[in-house]
């Protein structure tokens, strides 16, 4: 969840195992793992989601790295990814519109 909306959903396991928006990703590369190095720090860029000025479109747009024009124009579905898990991200629009 992010700003107050569900980005992806799908059985807990699943999305360890596999996380497919982009928040998801980012939220489970910043664990740290006891023993694995990491080459680079995960970053976090200082933007955060303006509740007194919300803005149309994806509230994970400002940091998002795959982010498209796009993001920001239209109210963004959840997308079927797989079975029993949809997420809430452009990039799974099989119109790509």
């Amino acid at each position: 969840m992010y700003a107050g909306k569900i980005m992806e959903e799908a059985p807990t396991r699943r999305i360890f195992e596999k996380p497919m928006h982009p928040y998801t990703r980012m939220l489970l590369d910043a664990i740290p793992t006891i023993g694995v190095k990491r080459e680079q720090a995960v970053e976090f860029h200082d933007v955060t989601y303006s509740f007194e000025h919300p803005e149309y479109g994806c509230p994970f747009y400002a940091r998002c790295g795959y982010r498209m024009p796009r993001c920001r124009e239209v109210d963004i579905p959840y997308f079927p990814a797989e079975a029993n898990h949809k997420v809430a991200c452009l990039l799974y629009d099989e119109g790509k519109a």
